[in-house]
């Protein structure tokens, strides 16, 4: 290990209430107030003594809301963390990883018995960030498919799940993979449609 004694202390908070009927809303928040106090790395700044744990945000926390009512359902989560101590490892002089805000939502309607149909938006504001250095995180992304919620013993399992699972998969690459430079489509979705028989 590169650190040799850390002391991190801090402070959670949660909560959680339905205004009204269907509608559930939830918050979190943490606090963090951490610090290297011995280090066994004489390389590594980031490491120093007095500075704070790497990739350890200050602050972070979330909103969420969810609704149900009837046959439709959804929900959305608000992410955001704050700045924290980071490093590429290249001697560039990059230490600090800047905050970010990430915003997910998701729908589902029932379309008759034991059947569903979903949307899912990820990063839906389109936010540029690192979860560490160097790796960028992925832009707007949607996932759409359907799912069969079905009586276990009627239909054979590897047929039912086997069969929808192919073809929601399928899908679910399709969306994720659009304008995205360098990669090939068709061999991506035949390994997943091929996998997932």
């Amino acid at each position: 290990a590169n650190v040799g004694q850390a002391r991190a202390r801090g402070l959670e908070l949660s909560l959680e209430a339905v205004p009204v009927a269907h509608l559930g809303l939830s918050a979190q928040y943490t606090f963090l107030d951490s610090e290297v106090q011995v280090s066994t790395s004489a390389f590594a700044p980031v490491y120093e003594v007095g500075r704070p744990l790497l990739r350890r945000p200050r602050h972070q926390g979330s909103l969420s809301a969810r609704w149900s009512g009837g046959r439709v359902s959804g929900g959305a989560t608000l992410v955001v963390v704050g700045k924290r101590a980071d490093s590429d490892f290249l001697g560039l002089g990059l230490e600090e990883n800047d905050g970010h805000r990430r915003l997910d939502t998701r729908l589902r309607v029932r379309l008759v018995p034991r059947l569903e149909a979903f949307l899912v938006a990820e990063n839906l504001l389109d936010g540029e960030y690192q979860d560490v250095l160097g790796y960028p995180a992925l832009g707007r992304s949607l996932r759409a498919g359907l799912r069969f919620r079905r009586r276990w013993g009627r239909v054979p399992a590897r047929y039912a799940i086997g069969t929808l699972g192919g073809a929601l998969v399928w899908c679910s690459a399709m969306l994720i993979g659009l304008g995205t430079p360098g990669v090939d489509h068709a061999a991506h979705l035949g390994g997943l449609a091929a996998g997932a028989a």
